[in-house]
């Protein structure tokens, strides 16, 4: 359905009209550093840590949404294949290798480089972030959470705070999400992530009008990313604030026509409205192109009122996750 704002509409949702490339601050700066990378990688092509940072800004590419996984994460898994051939002991590279094959789902194996990267370097945060991942797409959520806590515990930066609360949402422990991120976005009121995930919390302890205020927050730190301006309008979906909510749907269609949008994000929007089937045809976009949402398709809470529906049976069958 289209709906266009009548000339009354205020200017909070003036601006969620207002269309440019959804999150472009953030897409210069990985493009700016992946130029550079190359750059580097053709001064200096026997380095390594080059190679995985190459990757990992492929990864973020496709992680957030900018760019579908058939455009960049070939590129991905090429770079740091080539690290692991300069270094096989590199535990960064075999956390990147671990993401690559969860886009190519292949579990098994992804799970070993993934466990492999936290046993090779127990120091480094960001291998136990990403096994914690794994695990609770696989809804294996109390092991998820150790290696979450363990990450936390050798960084205590604000990002890695935000990567725990995304192991507690899959978890649904909504309060532990809000007891991590309250205090964050106290010690920094500008992080996006942070009222991004916050705004997940509040959604799913039914504080409504306290998740669009927070999600309207992170869409303007997030310069308008997909993922973010898709949450506000699932929140305004189940709010029972529809003319909003629609109008939120409406911009990620006509983004959609001029930028690559994640399907799985327009489909949050048509769950909020109770649109079952529309959303599930956006799920079969994103399985056909590997979206990374769909890793986490037997965790995400946002999923659960499709999850006695036939087709996405059927989606979970095909994507073959571990029994």
């Amino acid at each position: 359905m289209a709906f266009e704002p009548d000339a009354s509409e205020s200017t909070a949702n003036n601006a969620i009209e207002t269309l440019h490339y959804p999150g472009k601050k953030m897409r210069d700066s990985l493009g700016r550093s992946a130029e550079q990378l190359e750059a580097w990688i053709r001064g200096d092509s026997e380095e390594p840590a080059f190679y995985v940072d190459l990757a990992n800004t492929q990864t973020f590419l496709w992680c957030y949404g900018f760019s579908p996984h058939a455009e960049v994460m070939p590129r991905c898994e090429t770079a740091v294949r080539r690290a692991l051939e300069l270094d096989p002991d590199l535990a960064a590279a075999h956390t990147a290798l671990g993401v690559v094959l969860l886009g190519q789902r292949d579990w098994e194996a992804a799970e070993q480089h993934l466990r492999l990267a936290t046993e090779l370097d127990p120091g480094r945060a960001q291998s136990y972030h990403w096994y914690a991942l794994y695990l609770a797409a696989m809804n294996r959520h109390d092991e998820a959470r150790k290696y979450s806590k363990k990450s936390v515990e050798l960084d205590p930066s604000p990002g890695t705070k935000i990567a725990r609360s995304s192991i507690l949402y899959f978890k649904r422990d909504w309060q532990g999400m809000i007891d991590v991120l309250k205090p964050t976005i106290e010690q920094d009121a500008d992080y996006g992530p942070a009222y991004d995930w916050l705004g997940m919390a509040y959604i799913q302890e039914k504080h409504y009008e306290e998740s669009i205020a927070t999600y309207q927050r992170a869409v303007e730190l997030a310069d308008g990313l997909a993922e973010v301006l898709a949450g506000l309008g699932h929140a305004y979906a189940v709010a029972g604030r529809e003319k909003e909510a629609r109008q939120v749907l409406n911009k990620l269609y006509r983004l959609a026509e001029r930028w690559y949008v994640p399907p799985v994000q327009v489909a949050f929007v048509h769950i909020g409205l109770g649109e079952k089937q529309q959303a599930l045809d956006l799920l079969q976009q994103a399985y056909e192109q590997r979206s990374w949402e769909l890793v986490f398709l037997q965790a995400e809470p946002w999923l659960d009122d499709l999850r006695e529906e036939p087709r996405f049976v059927e989606l979970i069958e095909k994507m073959t996750f571990p029994k």
